[in-house]
């Protein structure tokens, strides 16, 4: 099953390599690369990173591809209007739900959408963490706010 939505779009590149990691039937989610802006210049590249999942939304769903049955045991949630598929992968990665990373494009992003809504997508995004990862939340919370620290000062040193 894919996700995808109104103002995104498949790429034909990819999509016979998935296809064929599909066919093997070893992974529950499969996860692709989704440019961002347009195909012959994106302005960026979003390449699906499950372990950094507790920190931050790592995985693009418009080139995710996950097991039916996997997605009947845990849809996802509809009282989130941003990310659902944020608290999908999660509670799968929380699980320990095998996820492959492919190398290739399936799926093209265009911005704007819901997901635009950057107060409404974060508020979304730190209840999701809040209640997915319990104690660990405080903890990850401060982890990540180092990390961002962190990558503000080498961007800037490297201006």
């Amino acid at each position: 099953m894919l996700f995808i939505n109104g103002d995104d779009v498949l790429v034909d590149d990819g999509f016979s390599s998935v296809m064929d990691a599909i066919r093997l039937g070893v992974d529950r989610i499969i996860c692709a690369t989704t440019l961002v802006g347009n195909k012959e210049n994106p302005d960026e590249v979003l390449v699906g990173r499950p372990w950094c999942l507790p920190f931050f939304n790592s995985i693009p769903h418009p080139s995710s591809f996950v097991r039916r049955e996997l997605l009947s045991h845990r849809p996802f949630r509809e009282d989130l209007r941003i990310a659902s598929d944020y608290d999908f992968f999660l509670a799968a990665y929380l699980a320990q739900v095998s996820f492959r990373i492919l190398p290739v494009v399936p799926a093209l992003h265009q911005r704007g959408g819901a997901s635009g809504d950057v107060q409404r997508s974060q508020a979304e995004l730190e209840s999701v963490r809040r209640e997915r990862l319990g104690w660990r939340y405080p903890l990850i919370n401060c982890a990540a706010a180092l990390y961002r620290q962190c990558k503000r000062a080498i961007d800037r040193g490297a201006r």
